[in-house]
């Protein structure tokens, strides 16, 4: 039986696993029949294919969909044939998520969906931020590596013991790159070492300023400041930044990943904590509304802005009522501007 889902942002709490029974030699009739533990269930995921066995003493069931809204939507069919002559398969080799190691972390192929790094996914990026200068690009680590690092957010992270200042323009919690080095668990042998940090050390490597710069065709200036990388918390009820014409933030292209625990949407309007977009100067006075875009906190998103000189951000305090923090790792590169996008932007 093959099933596959179409669905985007399915949690496991929304109901519709594929749940597969164990078994039991009935006393009575001396039939197999199901018993009422689910051995194995399978969250549906977009675009993902589970296959197994349809025998006389197999049982299982789609459970009930508890999402108010949202219908679970798959196709399905079977294949049939002769299964006495197939190969058993031992249970000890059950596919698991695949332990990092220091061999292949700083590939892109061990971070980033296969759907990311195709040529024709990536010319419609191209295509796309060409004509908006921005792009989210949703479900973009491996599903696999994602919920581990959520995970080790979760569990208890060291944060920095004060908050990034000055207050009268921001502060958030947060780990650079360079406090990453220095980390206390740094010194053991890569594969034993939070994906946090070496997700943190990847977003910060050449190749994978190379894949953005591929993406978004942009290009490195000739001179000036290395990318700088850094994982921030934005506490709920305290943390912000603040739009500064005085001191604003270098120019570039924004790199952020968002990394909530949930996958349900945001409620910005409710909750704020969104990161907003305005454009600043003589050119915000002509303008009715200087607004640009406003991204919220977001679940396993990267979400690419280029930012010129003439444009400001500013994240909004997360209200106390929020569910959770907004969390993300973010990643300013320093991109070339030339004199014609300069003018088109004023």
């Amino acid at each position: 039986m093959g099933c596959c889902n179409k669905l985007s942002d399915w949690a496991a709490e929304d109901g519709g696993r594929l749940d597969l029974f164990g078994s039991r030699i009935d006393e009575a009739s001396g039939r197999r029949v199901p018993t009422t533990t689910v051995e194995r269930a399978v969250c549906p995921q977009r675009g993902t294919l589970a296959f197994f066995v349809v025998e006389p003493h197999s049982f299982h069931q789609v459970s009930l969909v508890t999402h108010p809204t949202r219908d679970r939507v798959s196709i399905s069919g079977w294949l049939y044939g002769p299964i006495d002559k197939r190969e058993t398969i031992p249970a000890t080799v059950t596919p698991s998520a695949p332990v990092p190691s220091a061999a292949d972390d700083s590939s892109l192929d061990f971070w980033i969906k296969d759907t990311y790094r195709s040529s024709r996914a990536m010319d419609s990026i191209r295509e796309r931020f060409a004509s908006d200068s921005m792009i989210e690009l949703r479900s973009f680590l491996r599903d696999d590596l994602y919920q581990r690092i959520v995970q080790e957010l979760d569990d208890g992270w060291a944060w920095s013991a004060m908050p990034a200042g000055p207050p009268n323009v921001r502060s958030f919690l947060r780990l650079s790159s360079s406090d990453a080095a220095a980390h206390p668990l740094g010194s053991q042998p890569v594969a034993a070492q939070p994906l946090v940090l070496r997700l943190l050390r990847f977003m910060q490597s050449p190749t994978f300023r190379e894949y953005i710069h591929s993406l978004t065709q942009t290009e490195a200036p000739s001179t000036g400041s290395a990318a700088a990388c850094e994982l921030r918390l934005f506490r709920r009820g305290l943390d912000y930044t603040l739009a500064n014409d005085l001191e604003p933030e270098p120019a570039g292209l924004d790199v952020i990943l968002g990394l909530q625990s949930s996958s349900k949407a945001w409620d910005d309007e409710t909750w704020h904590g969104g990161m907003h977009y305005i454009v600043s100067g003589e050119a915000a006075d002509e303008m009715e509304d200087p607004h640009l875009l406003e991204l919220p906190p977001a679940h396993n998103s990267l979400m690419l802005v280029l930012r010129d000189p003439s444009t400001l951000r500013f994240v909004r305090i997360v209200q106390p009522t929020a569910p959770e923090a907004r969390r993300e790792l973010s990643l300013v590169i320093p991109v070339a501007f030339d004199d014609d996008d300069d003018n088109d932007n004023e």
